[in-house]
């Protein structure tokens, strides 16, 4: 109850202080898969590499995740992204995992409206640990709208907040809806070093939550080192996951 507590009360706080002033949105998304406001330009190009670590739990050991992504805008305002992940548990062989394809708009420019909004539509296909050892399992698709919204303070602090709306098809799912929301927030706007901190809900049958600090390295020609360290909690209490990603533009 107190991680829930503390997931709404952000909410409450980031809603009260997009209240008025000046907006300066950021672009490159958080490193939890917070989406934000901004989209890449026409024809720009970024792919990405990720790597997760996740150390030995009771009844199990750890677990490597690789995946890769890239975006591309289509428009000023309009952009796609992609992304395929691997899990490679401990003793066993990597296999394919997870899915995703997004679409992303923005509604005007940075700055237009005291909150800055875009609105995102993703497709997901997913597979959980008992459906890797378990071939004739049916599979998750998950269908999710996404409403962001993004506020600067300053013109350092940035705060994002994203609003879920999960349809899960498998037919005999308990729960096929499941609202969420996650909490990006970062400083400052651009130096070598930037600091953030994500938090995400979910709301399906099990509740789960993660609390995600991390550390952004700008490095020359466009490029971005991330690095964070996720907590569980709620269903995912006991999970942990290191998380290490790397991007450039073109």
């Amino acid at each position: 109850m107190g991680c829930q507590r503390s997931g709404w009360v952000l909410i409450v706080l980031i809603g009260v202080g997009m209240s008025a002033g000046p907006a300066y949105a950021h672009r490159d998304d958080y490193i939890n898969e917070t989406f934000v406001f901004e989209t890449l330009g026409a024809g720009e190009f970024e792919p990405e590499v990720w790597y997760d670590h996740l150390p030995a739990q009771e009844g199990s050991g750890p677990v490597e995740r690789y995946a890769a992504a890239f975006e591309y805008g289509i428009t000023p305002r309009f952009m796609v992204d992609a992304f395929a992940g691997w899990v490679d548990p401990s003793g066993g062989d990597a296999s394919f995992s997870r899915f995703r394809a997004e679409a992303r708009t923005r509604f005007g420019e940075e700055g237009d409206r005291a909150v800055d909004v875009a609105a995102s539509f993703e497709v997901e296909y997913e597979r959980g640990p008992e459906e890797l050892s378990a071939p004739g399992v049916e599979r998750t698709w998950l269908l999710t709208p996404r409403l962001v919204l993004s506020r600067d303070f300053g013109r350092q602090l940035n705060a994002t907040l994203n609003l879920d709306l999960t349809t899960e098809l498998r037919s005999h799912a308990a729960d096929r809806f499941a609202p969420g929301y996650a909490i990006g927030l970062r400083f400052p706007r651009e130096a070598l070093f930037r600091y953030g901190l994500e938090w995400r809900q979910d709301f399906s049958e099990r509740t789960r939550s993660v609390l995600f600090p991390q550390i952004w390295l700008s490095l020359p020609h466009d490029a971005t080192f991330k690095l964070g360290v996720g907590f569980g909690g709620g269903a995912a209490a006991s999970e942990r996951a290191f998380r290490a990603v790397f991007e450039i533009e073109f």
